[in-house]
């Protein structure tokens, strides 16, 4: 393995253990569900906080890839929203932040080339493993 390629999964792990966006603030944060007051004071608390890097830890938590550019962030992540609505409408059911993560990605913005889908615990594991 390259230095650089060493160096980039150690700071991926870093980055995964300091995180302080967790999945379900994604959920609530793209309307998958309404959320409690509590969970948007923390959402709130978290933006201010972490301003422009509020949305690198949003997709980091959605995608595992790390997105430099907080701005970049922040448009895929309102891409990502707006690509869910359309097409929860046309399926006449919530997709989910999950499927239209995927999808968007994939098929419309076509960053991703061979996606696959990985259990968050089989992540966090490896993440446990590297650090």
């Amino acid at each position: 393995m390259k230095i650089k390629q060493t160096r980039e999964i150690w700071q991926e792990a870093v980055f995964l253990q300091e995180k302080k966006i967790d999945h379900d603030m994604v959920r609530v944060l793209s309307g998958d569900v309404k959320g409690t007051p509590a969970q948007w004071r923390r959402i709130k608390q978290f933006q201010k906080q972490l301003k422009e890097d509020f949305y690198l830890e949003v997709m980091y938590v959605l995608t595992h890839v790390l997105i430099k550019n907080g701005r970049r962030a922040r448009f895929l992540f309102e891409k990502i929203v707006q690509h869910k609505e359309s097409i929860s409408v046309k399926m006449e059911r919530n997709v989910g932040v999950e499927v239209a993560t995927l999808d968007y990605l994939h098929n419309v913005a076509r960053v991703l080339e061979r996606p696959q889908i990985i259990e968050r615990e089989k992540i966090l594991g490896f993440a446990r493993l590297v650090i």
